[in-house]
């Protein structure tokens, strides 16, 4: 299915046909789209400029998929996409204060946040440093990202994923 058509209605109804398992959601998703070549893929992805309907969730929802999934596309590829520094803290607040889908807040809890490219920093407590993106990629938690953190407060967000 197109993005440009998941609305709300057909968000609910495939998690909801996913037995409300988030993981199981996406492995759906991605199977869906396993066969297509990546000139379809990218003309997929290209449909989506223009698009008016979206899942469901707030705005800055929309820029932290689109920030940490093209993260998720790129890392593998060795590939490095630019984002600029009021998207990844925007995305970043975002990840660190969800609850739901993300638990960022709760991986977070106690540990204060330092970015180390951007003017970023966010919470209380033991430190993690490093790049903006691998804080957020580490946030949503990707354990690839763990390489490029550092800090008194890594051993706990490590534990935390």
């Amino acid at each position: 299915m197109s993005i440009r058509r998941y609305t709300p209605g057909k968000f609910f109804g495939r998690f909801a046909g996913a037995g409300f398992r988030f993981n199981a959601f996406n492995e759906k998703g991605v199977a869906s789209h396993a066969k297509q070549t990546p000139a379809e893929l990218l003309a997929q992805y290209r449909e989506t400029t223009t698009r008016t309907s979206a899942p469901p969730g707030p705005k800055p929802t929309w820029l932290a998929e689109a920030v940490i999934h093209g993260e998720d596309m790129a890392r593998p590829t060795g590939k490095h996409v630019d984002v600029s520094p009021e998207a990844l803290v925007g995305a970043g607040e975002f990840s660190r204060s969800a609850t739901l889908l993300l638990h960022g807040k709760q991986r977070t809890a106690g540990l204060r946040l330092r970015a180390t490219d951007i003017d970023w920093t966010a919470g209380d407590g033991p430190e993690v440093s490093g790049p903006a993106i691998s804080l957020i990629m580490a946030i949503t938690g990707r354990k690839a990202a763990l390489a490029d953190l550092s800090g008194d407060g890594l051993e706990t967000l490590v534990s935390r994923l």
